[in-house]
């Protein structure tokens, strides 16, 4: 049963506090004598975020049986990538970023096998439970504008007495494609998830950021295409099921409802052959991301 009321366990530091750890992981600072502490805490944060958001999206999509594939996932910033960002910000007057007002140190996922329509209600239910509860929630679009790259998903930062988690939610097609892209960044460096346009200098990963960003236009038209699909055979199902009363007096009638029984049939074959698409898809995403963690970079 999901839980949110760790939201509401104040945070041990101050923001002043959680800003000089950051100081310390850009290399501007002695390492704070609760260091570890912090870190812990947040990684907890994002843990039990995790864990209570993919309860409560399990409920919400029904009992079991009925409801999509919920994955969740959890993990805080590294100290690297905190430092970086700490530093690149020193160089741009208007950014000033601390690690105390940080949206995305700790992050939790969920990813679920459903369509953008349902993504965007379990992230207004969520919103809706975490306000209620006094917390302050702020969405984050992906879907309707993709990040650069072609990155899709609907983000919401929670801003609670315990601290501040970006909770991304994915389908699952935006999951595995996201996976793969983050193993271009590794080796790309992180300007290729920030900047439009930008192209690796090294060929090859160049062209694989070519081959993503249109995999990720074909993932969205197809998730869009189905969902659409889907209330259309929702509609023809509903009337379907109600059965004419007594005996057979309207062949129009009957020769509609037979064509439509039909069309219905044609359309589960080609789901089905989407389907093997999709699962060689999601293969090919996989093997690319072992790739990427397996390319070396040639040294000049």
């Amino acid at each position: 049963m999901f839980d949110f009321d760790f939201f509401k366990e104040k945070r041990p530091w101050s923001k002043q506090e959680i800003n000089e750890l950051g100081e310390y992981f850009a290399g501007w600072a002695e390492m704070p004598a609760e260091a570890s502490e912090m870190i812990y805490w947040h990684d907890e944060i994002a843990r039990r975020t995790a864990a209570s958001c993919a309860d409560f999206a399990k409920k919400l999509f029904g009992g079991e049986g009925q409801r999509p594939d919920i994955v969740s996932a959890y993990r805080v910033k590294s100290q690297s990538t905190i430092g970086d960002k700490i530093r690149r910000s020193k160089r741009d007057p208007g950014a000033n970023v601390q690690l105390g007002r940080m949206w995305d140190f700790a992050g939790a996922r969920i990813t679920a096998n459903v369509l953008h329509d349902d993504l965007r209600y379990l992230g207004y239910e969520l919103r809706r439970r975490l306000v209620a509860e006094g917390h302050r929630v702020t969405e984050r679009d992906y879907i309707a504008r993709a990040q650069p790259g072609g990155y899709r998903a609907l983000h919401l930062i929670i801003d609670s007495a315990a601290g501040i988690v970006e909770l991304q939610l994915r389908t699952l097609l935006q999951s595995e494609w996201a996976n793969a892209f983050e193993k271009l960044a590794d080796k790309t460096g992180r300007r290729i998830r920030y900047e439009r346009n930008y192209r690796p200098e090294n060929r090859e990963l160049a062209e694989v950021a070519a081959h993503l960003g249109s995999i990720a236009s074909d993932i969205h038209d197809m998730e869009r295409t189905r969902a659409a699909s889907n209330r259309h055979s929702q509609t023809s199902m509903r009337s379907l099921a109600t059965i004419p009363p007594g005996l057979p007096l309207n062949p129009r009638l009957h020769e509609l409802r037979s064509r439509s029984f039909e069309a219905l049939s044609r359309s589960e074959a080609v789901a089905g052959d989407q389907a093997s698409s999709i699962l060689s898809l999601i293969r090919s995403l996989r093997d690319l991301s072992q790739s990427l963690s397996a390319f070396e970079l040639e040294s000049e």
